[in-house]
């Protein structure tokens, strides 16, 4: 009924060289950090244990537990949430739903489509590149 074209079976092949170009890349960059777990793991999982976990520190904070740290984290993405949330979503609402369609909703919408597509790390490595190298902070 159909034959596919030759057009389409270069699509197709195209399409399938690009997926194990990225298949790769992906595995690439997975490896290193599944070598990283599996060494934390090794050297340090006899270390872990409830008391670590939940005590706090001790002695000049060079013994004892991480306690304090953990809670601070968990408060602070929980506060970070709270307040990022609701704006987030209000603004979403506004620009999708009320914002007229202008230069300025347009490059808005294009800095949300490039930063969606932009790792965290990405954006750190070039803070530190731009703003403590310059500044000469030192991570020592």
């Amino acid at each position: 009924m159909f034959e596919i074209s030759d057009l389409n079976q270069r699509n197709q092949r195209t399409q399938s060289l690009f997926r194990i170009l990225f298949l790769t890349m992906t595995v690439i960059l997975i490896l290193p950090v599944l070598a990283i777990l599996s060494m934390l793991v090794y050297k340090g999982g006899s270390i872990i244990s409830a008391e670590f976990l939940f005590s706090s520190p001790t002695d000049g904070m060079t013994a004892g537990g991480i306690f304090p740290a953990l809670y601070g984290t968990v408060l602070l993405v929980g506060v970070a949430l709270l307040a990022s949330v609701p704006i987030g979503i209000a603004a979403a609402i506004y620009l999708s739903e009320y914002a007229p369609d202008n230069a300025m909703t347009r490059v808005i919408n294009l800095a949300i489509i490039n930063l969606a597509g932009v790792f965290e790390v990405v954006v750190t490595h070039v803070a530190i590149a731009d703003v403590w190298v310059p500044v000469g902070i030192k991570g020592e």
